[in-house]
């Protein structure tokens, strides 16, 4: 890509150059075309090969305008061989044009001072500085022809004063310019040439980088078939080892699972007589811990009901302290509104005092006509006022205080009421895990009874008959002995299969008790979250509702007409998205993106009011809302914003007139010096009591 840049740009560069160069030679050769008419006069005398005197000059940049203005048709001046061809000229008779015929190098030079046009120009033919020196030599070249000097001077524009004379150079079609386009034609062909090399060697970078390009496109093909057949043989690879890896690891899980099941037939060997010796004082402990863990039962259900009363009158009253809060929060506003209002009618006063003053300064002079006593009444009057207005002041102060007083008391007993439920929420949790501890152990002595295998309805049957605290564990030894000896009088048996059995049992009753344990689990969440949803469904229903409706109320109002409409995309709430529809007086579309951008700002700002009216903001910031409005949508724009300024109050940033009418302060923001901004602030009701003052004067 740079490379191609670097070509076009010598491209560009090139045919500038040309361009240029062809402009100045198409130049200088209309003005050759007024020599064609002295062809035939030149060629009788031999000179049709001639080449003119300006071919020959180099002129200081600036100073050919001056150069033209002296030497006038002598800078076209032809060199004539010799004396011979002169005297032929002469006899010729006139010239179709204008012509100058020189012999160079034949007059003597003269003096030349050092302020003459003639250091100005240098003679590529050395024959011709003589000629240079006699024409060129009296002029003196000067910047400006101010002064007194009386010989001959010229300055840049070609202006010639000799003593009280001036003469004024209109620049002749065939002269003009020459020597300018002579050294620029020079100019461009040194420019032509090494744009000519630039073009090659950026045509040689260009075939270089295509070279390395190809090479490279060629090196990242054969890397790419490369990678491609690497990455075909490690995906062969992993594969191939996670078929190692889930061999191993089935070879793993069979190895450990014989391992667990071999150390759980040795633990039973060693556990089961242990067990049995234990039977009968975890049976009688059973009884006693059951009828403690009933009792803990019901009392936790007592204190999981009250500190759930606790908690419905702790958030009651968290939800009245938050209201009382929202409450006091208006009313601050409220009160800060009114400071507000009493500090612009203490601001309007002063003004009205400082007219006052003003007004009395300026009419010193009807002083005498005028009752002091009035003057005096008037001012005290004020005074009044501003006392008056002052203790309003402070009473406003002091009720604000008050009610802020009455806010950090809010927030306390909010605070106190959290730190009362803390521990009522522990114990909460507390009794939770207790009751589920003591199902877990009635879940274990009911395991524990069901190993000892006791006949059906016989442990029921002692519960209620009172024999159960009589069973001694050496009576229940000599039953066990009893039942031993019977069975190997019974003969061979499969022991293994009863251990099995028993084994199962004991694992089936332990996942039977879990499975209860998740299905509740289960349960409880689910019914948590279908109360969510139903809840959730019901709030955004709720919203939904309040807010297409006032955005059907709002957009008729803001367009003088149509209807707008919420709609939702699914038939599952909490999964639907929204679309809005919008069709304006007289309009038919069938996509909000159909209308204009000033309908789609209009719509866009009757949704926002129809939020607005669901959760009213303190605030509302506005940035330019009407600038692609009309006048007429911008006025139903500002009776919209006056209604509701009623509960919030509107920042708007606007450059519309019509807003700013509407507008109760302004406030402007200027910039006089580059980067330095001013506000400026306008306070309207002061400005038209103002008004209303001047005019009533």
């Amino acid at each position: 890509r740079e490379a191609e840049a670097a070509l076009a740009g010598a491209h560009e560069e090139q045919a500038a150059a040309r361009r240029e160069q062809q402009s100045l030679t198409q130049a200088a050769h209309s003005a050759q075309v007024e020599q064609i008419k002295l062809a035939p006069w030149l060629a009788a005398l031999g000179l049709q090969d001639a080449k003119p005197l300006w071919q020959s000059l180099q002129v200081d940049a600036g100073w050919e305008m001056a150069v033209e203005a002296v030497l006038r048709e002598r800078l076209g001046a032809l060199e004539v061989p010799d004396a011979d061809t002169l005297a032929r000229a002469r006899a010729a008779g006139a010239a179709p044009q204008n012509l100058t015929l020189a012999l160079p190098g034949q007059d003597a030079a003269a003096a030349v001072p050092a302020d003459s046009l003639r250091h100005r120009v240098r003679a590529q033919d050395a024959r011709w500085n003589a000629l240079l020196d006699l024409w060129l030599g009296p002029v003196a070249a000067v910047e400006s022809l101010d002064g007194t000097a009386t010989g001959p001077r010229v300055d840049r524009e070609g202006r010639l004063a000799h003593g009280a004379s001036l003469t004024l150079y209109a620049p002749d079609a065939r002269t003009h310019g020459v020597l300018e386009r002579a050294r620029d034609i020079d100019r461009l062909a040194e420019e032509i040439e090494l744009a000519d090399a630039q073009l090659a060697e950026s045509r040689e970078a260009l075939r270089e980088a295509e070279a390395a390009l190809a090479g490279a496109h060629e090196e990242q093909a054969a890397a790419r078939r490369e990678q491609q057949s690497l990455t075909q043989a490690a995906h062969s690879a992993q594969v191939e080892q996670i078929k190692l890896a889930q061999a191993v690891s089935r070879f793993d899980e069979q190895k450990a699972a014989l391992a667990r099941d071999r150390a759980e037939v040795e633990l039973a060997e060693q556990t089961e007589q242990a067990h049995l010796e234990r039977a009968d004082a975890e049976i009688e402990r059973a009884r006693e811990l059951i009828e403690v863990q009933r009792m803990r039962l019901d009392s936790a259900l007592d204190a999981q009901k009250n500190a759930d009363i606790q908690l419905r009158e702790a958030r009651f009253a968290d939800q009245a302290a938050v209201r009382e809060l929202q409450e006091a929060n208006f009313s601050q506003r409220e009160c800060s509104s009114r400071l507000t209002d009493l500090g612009n009618n203490l601001g309007m006063a002063k003004t009205q005092l400082e007219n006052a003053e003003l007004e009395r300064a300026l009419r010193s002079d009807e002083f005498a006509q005028i009752d002091e006593g009035s003057i005096d009444a008037r001012l005290q009057q004020v005074l009044d006022n501003r006392r008056a207005r002052e203790q309003v002041l402070a009473t406003c102060r002091d009720a604000q205080e008050v009610l802020a007083a009455q806010l950090r008391d809010l927030e306390s007993q909010r605070a106190n009421t959290e730190h009362t439920l803390a521990p009522a929420r522990e114990r909460l949790a507390d009794l939770k895990l207790r009751q589920q501890a003591a199902l877990l152990n009635a879940e274990q002595y009911a395991q524990r009874l069901a190993e000892i295998e006791l006949p059906e309805g016989r442990l029921d049957a002692l519960v209620a008959e009172g024999e159960a605290e009589k069973v001694k564990e050496g009576a229940l030894n000599g039953e066990i002995g009893r039942l031993g000896r019977e069975i190997a009088a019974l003969g061979a048996v499969n022991l293994a299969a009863l251990e099995e059995l028993a084994q199962a049992s004991e694992r089936k009753g332990y996942l039977d008790a879990q499975s209860t344990d998740l299905r509740d689990a289960i349960a409880t969440l689910e019914d948590a979250i279908r109360r969510m949803d139903r809840e959730t469904r019901a709030l955004l229903k709720e919203t939904y509702d309040r807010v297409n409706a006032e955005f059907g109320r709002i957009f008729p109002e803001l367009f003088g007409g149509g209807e707008a409409r919420l709609v939702m995309t699914g038939e599952e709430i909490l999964d639907a998205g929204l679309q809005v529809f919008a069709q304006p007086p007289g309009k038919r579309n069938a996509s909000i993106q159909l209308l204009s951008g000033g309908e789609k700002a209009l719509t866009a700002t009757a949704l926002v009011f129809a939020f607005f009216q669901l959760n009213p903001a303190p605030f509302c910031m506005l940035d330019e809302v009407d600038a692609p409005l009309d006048d007429t949508n911008t006025e139903r724009f500002c009776e919209m914003v006056k209604r509701m300024s009623a509960s919030t109050q509107f920042v708007f940033i606007s450059h519309n007139k019509i807003t700013m009418e509407m507008a109760q302060q302004l406030v402007g923001v200027t910039m006089q010096e580059r980067g330095c901004s001013r506000v400026v602030e306008v306070d309207m009701e002061a400005a038209l009591k103002l008004r209303d003052e001047a005019l009533s004067v």
